[in-house]
Parts: structure tokens; C-alpha cells; sequence
């Protein structure tokens, strides 16, 4: 890490050509943190994708204020803290995202994510409702694995039953939800190719 650093700085044109960038907090602390102090994500032009392994609370700050002027960036993916990413995503042209979880409770329905075609939540527990709402809010998902989908009641769905037009694939790594909920949910996927439960 600390000679691709050094080269970096000593042939800043290099910047440039590097296309997708990892940098990790697992096992080397403090990593992130020492390449923001180096460098500034906006100076890598061609940045398609990023990706940071345990990020930590203090990296956020400065990642939220230059994320928006990635104007390459395609994919991103985070693991560790969360962080409120919904307005981010509304300005940001990434179609590929990573993310511990998404809290829609907080957000507006005029902030949709659009551009996000593919969405992969690691660390949240979601139920029929808390899709419905992401449905509404990224209304252009073809891909979308989550770890739990939890039951929940069904006479939540009054108002809101959004369709995912659009989803091709539905990955649930720990299904809890009954066959009522699966099936309502199923009933608003109606392009759906691939389902998987686990």
C-alpha cells in the first residue's frame, strides 16, 4: 500500500488510469483515512468504481462531500459504519451499489435514486413494507440481494404497493417472511426471472 501510494505521488498522471479503487480498514487501520489524507478522490478522473472495506465514522465527512463530484463512478460499495447515502445518490450517476443498509424513514419521496439498477444490502433486516418503500425510491432496480426479509403484517400495504417493474433478480439470503408475504411481494414483481431464497 505505502510504494503504490509513493508511486502515485511521485507520477501523478497515474491518477488518471486507475479505474476501480479498494482500500481497507480490515487488517491495515487506519488505511482509508491515510489515502483521503494523500489524496483527493476527485483528482482520479477515470474512478469507475470504489470500494471500502470497514469504514469508519470519521472517513465520512470527507467521502459525502466529494462522492457527488465522481462523475465516473459506476459502482460503490462500503462495509462498516452507515452512513445516510439517499441525498448523495439522488446527484450521483452510480448504477451499482453496496451497503450495510439504507434508511428510508429519513428521506423524502422527491430523493429517488433512479440511476441504481443494482442494490446488494449486507447488514439490514427488511420486510414487505420496507421493500415497497425502496421500490418507490429506486424505481429502475434489476438486481436486488438482501440478507433478511422479515415478516410483517399485511394490512401495512394499504397505500403503498409499489411494482418493480424493472427487477429481473431477487436474491434473500434468510427468508422470514410467510407465503402470504412472499407472494405479495412476487405479485409486484412482475418481470422477475430469478428468485432465490436461502
Amino acid at each position: 500500500f505505502d510504494h503504490f501510494c509513493q508511486i502515485v505521488l511521485l507520477n501523478p498522471e497515474i491518477k488518471q488510469k486507475i479505474i476501480y479503487l479498494q482500500l481497507s480498514n480490515d487488517g491495515t487501520p487506519g488505511q482509508i483515512e491515510h489515502f483521503l489524507s494523500l489524496f483527493s478522490l476527485n483528482t482520479f478522473l477515470n474512478l469507475r468504481s470504489l470500494s471500502l472495506i470497514d469504514l469508519k465514522e470519521n472517513n465520512i465527512k470527507q467521502l459525502l462531500s466529494i462522492l457527488p463530484f465522481l462523475s465516473n463512478l459506476y459502482s460503490f460499495s462500503f462495509t462498516g459504519t452507515n452512513i445516510e447515502i439517499l441525498e448523495i445518490l439522488s446527484k450521483s450517476k452510480l448504477r451499482i451499489l453496496t451497503v450495510p443498509l439504507l434508511d428510508f424513514e429519513s428521506t423524502s419521496a422527491n430523493q429517488t435514486i433512479t440511476g441504481i439498477t443494482s442494490l446488494t444490502i449486507t447488514d439490514s433486516q427488511l420486510d414487505n413494507f420496507k421493500l415497497f418503500k425502496l421500490f418507490e425510491y429506486a424505481p429502475m432496480l434489476k438486481y436486488l440481494n438482501i440478507r433478511t426479509l422479515a415478516n410483517s403484517e399485511m394490512n401495512k400495504y394499504n397505500e403503498l404497493k409499489k411494482n418493480a417493474n424493472y427487477l429481473k433478480k431477487l436474491i434473500i439470503n434468510d427468508c422470514e417472511a410467510t407465503f402470504e408475504n412472499l407472494e405479495l411481494l412476487l405479485k409486484h414483481t412482475p418481470n422477475l426471472k430469478i428468485f432465490s431464497i436461502f
